[in-house]
């Protein structure tokens, strides 16, 4: 079979393969898997990410210890510590970018849309005395012995303070080292794995897709206990050792079995398994990333032999853990092409620098590079929205698939019948129709730069739904042309069941406050005109409701929003979006409320949705009483800002 990461198969047309390379089904999967990582990655390491100092506050705890210190808070995270604000402000970037890491390799893999298991803030000191005397003020929360094992043997402790979880590290290995132990500490919290080897494999994986090394390790008191601390090493190999080892260790099959991973204590490490720790974390985020979920669960104190291990991973997934490593030595060994492919950039680097003149072929391919820069740009535009809605990135793909290219064109056709045009002023010449695929599996905008095209798609909710999906992975933008185009043809994968998401999403600032009835799509269009809104007047911007996967438009209509501008109710009218297609309005399974009138500038708005009982997330503990279903049906508040 041949298929192109640029072209999925279409109704009655097999698409080449133009980038190269042919493959198996499996493959051709692991293709676009990596092809998506390795664009989301590229992305979060070339954004900023907002963060700021803290001002007019301390951290009680190194307060109480007497540490003079400062803070930096971003999104989600407040680091604090000792060092240079410089460091501190890109650490903070560096947990959103780990964080945002996480939920795109997660997703919607589990069959419900991920969400963070727990998410901490990290204290980081210099000086190995004001490490022992923050510990210190932790002592009760350890034993004499595990307390000293912290102070000296390690330079990491889990700490609590006020009931809030911390981590406490000890910054005496440079900023590369930090900004290592700040993402794979976020990743291990976020994705919630709690077996030594597969905590530390994703450590591991994280580091290496975000920065091609890893540099910290983990190790434990040999002592049994099963707190996991770490221990940064100088001078470890980047990722290319790592892969060599994974290579020799698959070819003469002496790998430890993935089973046996869950059952290890970071006391007794080998390099061998420390890698293939890493090595099939690696995989499995590429294949199947929810196997390492049910894989870490696999065992217990009653489940505590590789066989056992395999055996409950085989009732739980109908899977064979011996396949899964024989298929993994099938990748390592033998897939080093797979492997390239699957990290090739669609946008190659800039043109060395040159001692003299740039030749005519060094001109040429400036001039490629910037046509793609510009068309990645606009995934770039996409993933920033993502990212505010806390949605994981997407990767980047050079679309040759035929509707995009014709949309693409689409304004070179206009040019030519306007040209004939004047050349016939007398004579009647038609513009050409906007192709089909226009709104369907293209979106298209002649406004200014990319972020301005992409905050238009997102005023329709069905377009925000199909942009900001949870499940999705590449965008497409085809190269050429003056209007902004975006693919949006490949298959999402959608959610099972579990909570829905919500826009804007809890803490989201800056959201636009109105939107023209017009730019609403024909479903918003025909709500509102029943209610004597027309397409030229402006109301207040949608707030959806998005579930990530197809629901009745009975269920949907079920639906109530409550909405609140400070403390008083605001009016609005539902819509929703079960899949069906023949309007255009091409989601299924999310919900509109829009507003009647704008949202003030400035106000803080929060948002209440109530689901039906066929809908409601049921609770952890299975009870089924009135009260508790009342309860499944309400929504946890969402409040954002208004721009």
């Amino acid at each position: 079979e041949s298929l192109s990461i640029n072209s999925p198969r279409e109704a009655g047309r097999v698409p080449s393969a133009s980038q190269g390379f042919r493959g198996t089904p499996f493959e051709l999967a692991m293709l676009r898997r990596g092809r998506a990582i390795r664009g989301a990655c590229d992305w979060l390491i070339r954004t900023p990410f907002a963060a700021t100092m803290v001002e007019g506050q301390a951290h009680p705890l190194l307060a109480e210890a007497k540490v003079t210190h400062t803070g930096a808070r971003s999104a989600h995270f407040t680091v604090w510590g000792t060092l240079p604000p410089a460091d501190l402000l890109l650490l903070a970037q560096d947990c959103e970018r780990a964080l945002l890491l996480s939920v795109m390799l997660m997703g919607t893999a589990t069959g419900s849309v991920f969400t963070p298991a727990q998410l901490k803030d990290l204290i980081f000191l210099h000086d190995p005395a004001t490490y022992e005397a923050v510990l210190d003020r932790c002592a009760g929360q350890f034993d004499a012995q595990r307390l000293q094992f912290l102070k000296k043997d390690v330079d990491l402790a889990f700490i609590d303070h006020a009931g809030v979880p911390l981590r406490l590290i000890k910054a005496r290995h440079g900023l590369d080292a930090l900004r290592d132990q700040a993402v794979r500490g976020v990743v291990q919290d976020s994705v919630g794995a709690r077996t030594d080897g597969l905590w530390e494999g994703l450590g591991h994986a994280a580091c290496g897709l975000l920065f091609g090394r890893t540099l910290t390790f983990l190790t434990e008191q040999q002592t049994g206990q099963t707190v996991s601390t770490w221990k940064p090493r100088a001078l470890v190999p980047d990722m290319a050792v790592w892969v060599k080892i994974a290579e020799e260790s698959a070819w003469a099959k002496t790998d430890t079995r993935t089973s046996e991973l869950v059952l290890l204590s970071a006391a007794r490490f080998t390099s061998e398994q420390r890698v293939k720790a890493w090595a099939i974390c690696h995989y499995l985020v590429h294949w199947r990333p929810e196997l390492l979920l049910v894989l870490d669960t696999s065992q217990n104190k009653e489940i505590h032999t590789p066989p056992a291990v395999e055996a409950e991973f085989r009732r739980r997934t109908q899977l064979d853990l011996t396949q899964i490593d024989g298929d993994w030595r099938t990748f390592w060994g033998n897939g080093a092409e797979l492997r390239r492919q699957m990290g090739i950039d669609p946008v190659p680097p800039e043109p060395g620098a040159h001692l003299g003149p740039l030749t005519a072929a060094d001109k040429a391919k400036t001039g490629e590079r910037a046509i793609k820069v510009r068309a990645r740009s606009l995934v770039d535009a996409v993933n920033g929205a993502r990212a505010a809605a806390l949605r994981g990135p997407v990767g980047f793909y050079l679309s040759d698939r035929d509707d995009a290219v014709a949309v693409a064109g689409y304004e070179a056709q206009v040019a030519k019948v306007e040209a004939e045009r004047k050349k016939r002023p007398k004579e009647t010449l038609p513009l050409p129709p906007l192709p089909a695929a226009v709104g369907a599996t293209v979106l298209r905008s002649t406004l200014s730069d990319a972020n301005a095209a992409v905050a238009s798609w997102l005023v329709r909710p069905a377009w925000r739904d199909t942009l900001l999906h949870p499940g999705r992975d590449l965008l497409g933008a085809p190269v050429g042309g003056t209007a902004w185009v975006l693919d949006v043809a490949l298959p999402m994968q959608a959610a099972r069941t579990g909570a829905p998401w919500h826009w804007p999403a809890a803490g989201q600032s800056a959201v636009p406050g109105s939107a023209l009835v017009g730019e609403l799509g024909p479903r918003a269009i025909a709500a509102l005109a029943a209610v004597g809104k027309q397409p030229g007047d402006r109301v207040g911007m949608p707030i959806t409701l998005h579930f990530a996967r197809p629901v009745t438009a009975g269920e949907l209509e079920q639906l109530r929003c409550r909405t609140f501008v400070g403390n008083l109710a605001s009016e609005g009218v539902l819509v929703v979006y079960d899949g069906k297609q023949e309007d255009g309005d091409h989601a299924a399974g999310c919900a509109a409320f829009v507003l009647l009138e704008p949202l003030p500038a400035g106000s803080s708005v929060e948002v209440a949705w109530e689901v039906p009982l066929s809908l409601a997330v049921q609770p952890k503990d299975g009870k089924d009483t009135r009260s508790g279903r009342e309860a499944q049906r309400q929504l946890p508040p969402v409040s954002f800002t208004v721009q």
